[in-house]
């Protein structure tokens, strides 16, 4: 889980960045 939750955190994390 620790896996699949980064890479789903990841791509969030960066989306993220984008809008701020």
């Amino acid at each position: 889980m620790d896996s699949e939750d980064i890479k789903f955190r990841k791509p969030q994390v960066l989306r993220t960045s984008c809008f701020e």
